[in-house]
C-alpha cells in the first residue's frame, strides 16, 4: 500500500479540499493539484510525466502511482487536504464504473477496473473519491468555469488532435442527451464525405494531405507543417485552410440544431488555431451557422480543472441527498 502513513495524514485533517488531477494522453501524463473550491489558475502548475500508450498495465499503475506519491506531497506542502482524484481519459471508456475499453492505446488496461483497482493500490479511505472523465467533458468544463466559455448558457467544444472530440454544457451541466445533439455527445463518428468526421479533421488527414499536395514525403509531424504555414509556406497554408473548411461542414449542421453560444477548440492542433480560423469563419458564414468560435483560453490547464471541479460537484450532490449522475 503506497504512501499509508501520507494518506491517513491527509485525509483526517480538516483543510481546504485538493483534487490529484491527471490528464492521460498517449505521449504522456498532464497532472496537477487543484482546490476545486478555489481553482486559480494563475498558481496551478501543470507537471507532465511521459508514459508509452503500449505501456503495461504494470507500468502504467507505477506512473500513476508516482504521481499519486508527488501529488501527497505537494497536498501536504500547501496544507490542504486530500479529497479526490480525477483522471481524464480517451474513449472508449465506462467513466462511471472506471473500465477502460480503448484497443488503439493503453490496450493492456481493456477491461480492467481502474477506479477499483487505484482505490486498493493507494489505501483510500471512504470519503476520498476516485472519479473518471472524457478528456474532451473534462476541458469543456474547465473553459466554462474559467476560460473561453465562461458565462454562457450553452456552449460546446471541439478538441483536434491524434482524433476529433466533442462536448456540450448547458447551465454547467455536460450534456449527451439533449435536442440537437449527435447521439452520445459524438461527433467524430458521424458520416462525412463517404467516411468518418474524424478522417478529416486530425493529425493523420493534415499530415496525409501536406503529402499528397507534393509537401515532404518523410516522417514529419503537424507541429512542423504549422510552422512552414506560419512561414508563409504555401502547401502547408492551403492544408490548413482546407482544414477550416472541413471542420465548418462537420460542425454546421450541430451548430444548426444545438445553437451554442460559443465553440470553443481545444487540443494539440488548436495551437495553430489562427491558420484554420479565417476559412473556418468565412465557411460557417456561407452556410448560416457563424457563431462565436474561441480558441481555449486555459489549454492544458482546462481539463484539470474540470475534472476537479467535476469531483467536487458529486460530492455536493452526495452530501445534499442528490443523484450522482445527472
Amino acid at each position: 500500500m503506497l504512501a499509508d502513513k501520507s494518506n491517513d495524514k491527509i485525509n483526517t485533517l480538516r483543510r481546504e479540499p485538493a483534487v490529484i488531477a491527471l490528464d492521460i494522453g498517449g505521449t504522456g501524463i498532464k497532472w496537477s493539484v487543484i482546490n476545486p473550491e478555489a481553482p486559480d489558475t494563475k498558481i496551478i502548475r501543470v507537471n507532465e510525466t511521459p508514459i508509452r500508450n503500449d505501456a503495461s498495465a504494470e507500468e502504467f499503475f507505477q506512473t500513476i502511482s508516482e504521481i499519486f506519491a508527488l501529488g501527497v506531497s505537494e497536498i501536504e506542502r500547501r496544507k490542504l487536504s486530500l479529497s479526490g482524484i480525477g483522471l481524464c481519459m480517451p474513449g472508449p471508456f465506462d467513466f462511471k464504473r472506471g473500465i477502460s475499453y480503448m484497443r488503439h492505446k493503453f490496450k493492456s488496461l481493456y477491461g480492467i477496473n481502474l477506479k477499483k483497482r487505484l482505490r486498493e493500490l493507494f489505501g483510500l479511505k471512504r470519503g476520498v473519491r476516485v472519479e473518471f472523465d472524457g478528456d474532451a467533458m473534462a476541458f469543456l468544463r474547465g473553459e466554462w468555469l474559467r476560460g473561453a466559455a465562461q458565462g454562457t448558457g450553452k456552449a460546446m467544444a471541439i478538441t483536434l488532435g491524434s482524433g476529433l472530440g466533442s462536448a456540450f454544457i448547458i447551465d454547467g451541466k455536460i450534456v449527451r442527451r439533449a435536442k440537437g445533439l449527435p447521439r452520445g455527445g459524438g461527433i467524430w463518428n458521424r458520416r462525412f464525405r463517404g467516411t468518418l468526421a474524424e478522417d478529416w479533421a486530425s493529425r493523420g488527414w493534415i499530415i496525409q494531405r501536406y503529402q499528397n499536395l507534393g509537401g515532404s514525403s518523410t516522417a514529419i509531424d503537424v507541429e512542423e507543417i504549422a510552422q512552414r504555414a506560419f512561414s508563409e509556406e504555401s502547401i502547408a497554408k492551403k492544408v490548413f485552410k482546407e482544414l477550416g473548411n472541413n471542420i465548418a461542414e462537420i460542425l454546421a449542421p450541430i451548430i444548426h440544431s444545438f445553437s451554442p453560444e460559443v465553440v470553443v477548440f481545444g487540443g494539440q492542433i488548436s495551437k495553430s488555431y489562427e491558420l484554420f480560423k479565417k476559412s473556418l469563419s468565412k465557411r460557417l458564414r456561407e452556410l448560416n451557422a457563424l457563431t462565436r468560435l474561441a480558441r481555449s483560453k486555459l489549454m492544458q490547464v482546462a481539463p484539470l480543472i474540470g475534472v476537479s471541479y467535476y469531483i467536487w460537484e458529486k460530492q455536493n450532490l452526495r452530501e445534499k441527498g442528490g443523484s450522482e449522475y445527472v
